[in-house]
């Protein structure tokens, strides 16, 4: 099956790394960015895994600095002519995250865009839907391309959820990590960026988007339903008929897992409902042990981690299944292949 979309450069900014290259070299020999922040709930001092800007920027500007850094990776010396082109999607937290921040609206495109030097295309546009959302703009992206007949465009994702409101909120339903509660996640903040071509014989990159795939999880983490799986398994069955590819073709799998049960529950379910295909190994990669839970930015800072495993030669194999999902029960799964001109092996 010919892939829909090719991913030829990628820019990431985190905690253990403010480039892509740092970022990912870091996470592939487990180095981790946590330490002790300064808030604090009923005496627990919170870990989180802050990124280290040059100035101890907070909120919404934090976020423009993360999200700039990452995009001008990518654009690196293109005139501002050439931005008009270039369609921009940028990726942050749902609506109803606890604790959002404010002003998160098509401002903040605004701004980006201008920090990053000009106009983009008109098709540039927001995307309020955390994890998931990740997935949605590589989707939106393919429609784009379609419609422009060619050309780039740029998947941006950016989150942090080192605020004393969202810190608050989780700890209140006991989902941090803490001395009193070890089935919970550390907090973080990253921004990625993801340039991505339309799929042609012209087309030179390293990792090939081929398919994606949504569905809805209805015992979702905070239900007391019981988990079943069945969601992701759906969204997972979606991403395989869409790329006209299945588990022969998978090599190992990359995820949102944070630290949480639930994720690792859910997973295990979704491949015994899923995989009828012996696999001696079938890695799973968790960004989050190294990063920390980045929400929004969590699919573009994955992808730069499969786009670097797939150049520097250190991916288990050509094929990857990403799957991720929000609080709300929403689930999707994207399924990505290393191009046979850039194999290379361990």
């Amino acid at each position: 099956m010919n892939p829909a979309m090719v991913i030829t450069k990628v820019g990431m900014c985190s905690a253990v790394g403010l480039g892509a290259a740092a970022s990912c070299a870091a996470i592939r020999v487990g180095f981790t960015g946590f330490d002790d922040t300064a808030f604090l709930f009923d005496g627990d001092v919170i870990q989180g895994a802050e990124v280290p800007l040059e100035k101890p920027w907070r909120g919404r500007e934090k976020l423009l600095q993360m999200a700039t850094a990452a995009v001008l990776e990518c654009i690196g010396d293109l005139p501002p002519a050439a931005l008009r082109e270039i369609p921009l999607l940028l990726v942050i937290a749902e609506k109803d995250r606890p604790g959002r921040l404010p002003r998160l609206d098509p401002s903040l495109l605004r701004e980006l865009m201008d920090r990053c030097g000009g106009e983009f295309h008109p098709e540039s546009r927001v995307i309020e839907n955390g994890r998931v959302g990740g997935i949605e703009a590589i989707q939106l992206a393919e429609g784009i391309l379609s419609r422009l007949r060619g050309g780039s465009c740029l998947v941006v994702g950016v989150d942090s959820l080192l605020n004393a409101n969202t810190l608050g909120a989780y700890y209140t339903r006991q989902r941090l990590l803490t001395s009193r509660q070890s089935d919970g996640f550390i907090p973080g903040e990253a921004a990625a960026a993801i340039w991505l071509e339309q799929a042609s014989s012209r087309t030179v990159g390293p990792l090939a988007v081929h398919g994606w795939g949504f569905a809805r999880e209805e015992a979702g983490i905070e239900s007391e339903q019981p988990l079943r799986g069945e969601g992701l398994a759906a969204a997972i069955r979606a991403s395989f008929s869409k790329s006209g590819l299945d588990y022969h073709s998978i090599d190992y799998r990359l995820c949102d897992a944070n630290g949480e049960q639930y994720p690792f529950k859910e997973a295990a379910l979704a491949m015994a409902r899923t995989l009828r295909v012996r696999k001696q190994s079938f890695d799973l990669w968790h960004t989050a042990d190294c990063i920390g839970e980045v929400g929004a930015a969590t699919v573009p800072c994955a992808l730069a981690v499969a786009w670097h495993a797939a150049v520097k030669g250190y991916a288990p194999g050509p094929g990857v299944l990403l799957h991720v999902g929000n609080t709300d029960g929403q689930r999707a799964a994207l399924v990505l292949r290393q191009t046979t001109e850039e194999r290379r092996h361990p």
